[in-house]
């Protein structure tokens, strides 16, 4: 009899709401007085506060970040293969510039009354005014592919300073090549392209202190870093020249 009173005395308890009934403490809940109220609880970090299962995680519900974040995992990871496998970055070789065509010449070249010196560092001062529009020209062989031109100083013009892209053996710009300071995207898609990097100064203009930095990079290579670096020979180039000392 005595066991029994206590079982009905504990189920009364509890449909009362004692102690002994079991309650479900909830995070969001903000009623002090609430038996769901969960006391001292520790500020939340930035990572749990906005979610990081959401917004990172690749097995979320969240499909549209999911794939940025894919993306750029990717586009990284292939720029950095690219310059590993390569060796180097900048592709274009001021040694083998030349004023006009089929004029070869070593720094310090002088067009039209102005002189290009090529610095250690790889960038090309100039100085001199000339009385017609000059040209120095650098050409380089693209393999099929995504490039970044870059190397105008900035605010660059028509009367003024500025690169482009020119068919090899013409002088013919290649469609929407020209860079006035901000660098452009070019891509050559199905044979090696034969090409002249142009440097050009306006008639009448002082380039006294105009220095160009002439650079053709992979995209993926100008993704992972945007500083200009001087050329260097690449892998097979290098192997290239051990290959021709030998023989």
């Amino acid at each position: 009899m005595a066991v029994d009173m206590i079982a009905r005395a504990m189920a009364l308890d509890a449909a009362a709401g004692g102690e002994g009934s079991a309650v479900q403490a909830d995070w969001s809940q903000t009623d002090s007085s609430a038996d769901d109220y969960i006391k001292n609880k520790p500020p939340l970090g930035t990572a749990a506060a906005l979610n990081m299962d959401s917004t990172l995680n690749a097995r979320s519900g969240n499909p549209v970040q999911n794939s940025v974040i894919t993306l750029e995992l990717n586009k990284l990871l292939a720029g950095i293969v690219g310059v590993l496998d390569n060796g180097a970055k900048n592709r274009l070789d001021p040694n083998n510039a030349c004023g006009y065509y089929g004029q070869g010449a070593a720094f310090p070249i002088t067009v039209g009354g102005v002189t290009f010196t090529l610095g250690s560092d790889g960038s090309i001062s100039t100085s001199g005014t000339p009385a017609t529009d000059i040209t120095l020209r650098i050409p380089i062989t693209l393999q099929p592919g995504s490039y970044h031109f870059s190397g105008c100083p900035a605010n660059g013009s028509d009367s003024s300073y500025w690169l482009d892209l020119r068919h090899a053996g013409y002088d013919s710009l290649i469609t929407q090549s020209v860079d006035y300071g901000d660098g452009i995207y070019y891509s050559f898609l199905y044979t090696p392209m034969d090409i002249d990097v142009c440097l050009h100064i306006a008639a009448g203009y002082d380039p006294s202190s105009v220095v160009f930095r002439p650079m053709i990079c992979t995209t993926n290579d100008w993704y992972v870093s945007q500083a200009f670096v001087p050329y260097c020979p690449s892998i097979a180039e290098l192997y290239a020249m051990i290959q021709a000392l030998q023989s």
